[in-house]
């Protein structure tokens, strides 16, 4: 078991996962590219947050960096916060090198913590036992955090979420070892939002979404009332471009019976499912805004294509829409990432490898608050695996971004969990 369990570390370690050196300024600048508008960018680093995932024990690096808002009591009153990570290192921190440091290769699959308030409080949540056993999430087929198929080896990552009284319902999908997805393992988990670690958690197949169509859902949900929007990707992954689809369903009965978005309503049957935007990379946050007319805005936030060395820096905004359905258009971009090595200032050398943007409206004071991952520095290699390289290599970013960027008479966020 443990030769097994040790190959799709190696073969991540391959592909370029492994996380290397970065500095901490961020500027914002327009790259150039070509044929896009860019306006005036101000959003600006929020070092206080980014600050907040500098960790040396429970959960201390790791890259998705999604939020879902736990109200406690079913109101709309924010309270605590479930935070999903993909691999993840637990504890192991060098602090004696300056800057502090860590085994290049991760720990665990995936990971999670639980943020009480909105103040710098949290708890690390894992699956209990040692080594990677102390992944948060694992299949049901057989209760690992690794699921063996014919030819490859699968893992689960973590999309976006909600909750329904007291209960966290988080989506989590099978990836390979090419970081693509599984056709086929779409999965709903569900736990107690103070989930302690070794705590209950049952992960289900969604065998009544996933079909053969290939969308990876629920990458960001949105509830209203008694329904649950959930929104999927299909496409190239992380290194191509995707489509955007939603369905809606019960959110006392996830699992139950969906429907998906045709262009014009919402219809039984997956293969019916329509996508109402394009060219995207396949992490996407879709927020709710007022104007000042009190009209629903819909933004859709995502980072261009694709996972690489100087390339999908830019957050950009599709949208506005009056719908949640859409349509979404590139309108502008919002920020532009310029993270490279420390000492690394010249226009030749390399940026780090940067995606999977994620709005987290439940923290708007002073502008939407957003993260983004960084991972190696585009030269290194991750060998041996105890090779230490700066934690901060492997650690989320995050920054505001004023809320009439998104345009001009946006007055408020008004998301609803």
């Amino acid at each position: 078991m443990k030769k097994a369990h040790f190959l799709p570390l190696c073969m991540m370690a391959v592909i370029g996962l492994a996380s290397c050196q970065k500095t901490e300024k961020l500027t914002k600048q327009n790259d150039g590219t070509a044929n896009r508008p860019k306006g005036v960018m101000t959003a600006s680093s929020d070092g206080t947050w980014t600050g907040y995932f500098r960790r040396t024990s429970g959960w201390t690096a790791g890259d998705a960096t999604i939020s879902i808002p736990v109200t406690k009591d079913g109101t709309t009153s924010y309270t605590h916060s479930i935070w999903l990570f993909g691999d993840s290192h637990l504890d192991g921190i060098n602090t004696a090198n300056e800057p502090d440091t860590r085994n290049c290769m991760f720990d665990v699959f995936n990971g999670m913590m639980l943020q009480s308030g909105s103040i710098n409080s949290f708890t690390t949540s894992t699956g209990g036992g040692s080594g990677n056993a102390r992944t948060r999430f694992k299949f049901p087929e057989n209760g690992q955090p690794l699921l063996y198929i014919p030819g490859d080896t699968l893992r689960l990552w973590p999309g976006h979420g909600f909750e329904n009284n007291n209960t966290v319902y988080a989506f989590v999908n099978g990836y390979d070892n090419q970081m693509a997805f599984a056709t086929g393992y779409n999965y709903v988990a569900s736990f107690a939002y103070n989930v302690a670690s070794g705590g209950a958690i049952t992960v289900t197949k969604l065998n009544n979404s996933s079909g053969s169509t290939g969308v990876v859902w629920g990458m960001w949900c949105i509830v209203s009332g008694n329904d649950v929007y959930i929104y999927g990707t299909k496409g190239g992954g992380y290194l191509g471009s995707s489509s955007l689809y939603v369905a809606k369903a019960s959110k006392t009965n996830i699992t139950g019976t969906w429907t998906y978005w045709n262009g014009s309503s919402f219809v039984s049957g997956v293969t019916n499912a329509t996508a109402i935007a394009s060219g995207l990379s396949n992490h996407v946050s879709i927020v709710k805004f007022k104007n000042s007319a009190n009209a629903d805005r819909y933004a859709l936030i995502n980072q261009e294509i694709t996972l690489g060395c100087g390339t999908g820096r830019n957050i950009n905004l599709y949208g506005c829409a009056a719908a949640l359905t859409g349509p979404f258009n590139f309108n502008k971009t919002l920020y532009t990432i310029t993270d490279k090595l420390p000492g690394a200032t010249g226009p030749s050398d390399p940026y780090m490898k940067t995606y999977d943007t994620q709005a987290h409206p439940q923290f708007s004071s002073g502008g939407l608050l957003v993260s983004y991952n960084v991972n190696g520095n585009c030269t290194g290699t991750c060998w041996p695996l105890n090779l230490q390289v700066p934690a901060d290599g492997y650690r989320p970013k995050f920054i505001r971004i004023p809320l009439t960027d998104f345009e001009s008479n946006i007055t408020s966020v008004s998301q609803t969990w």
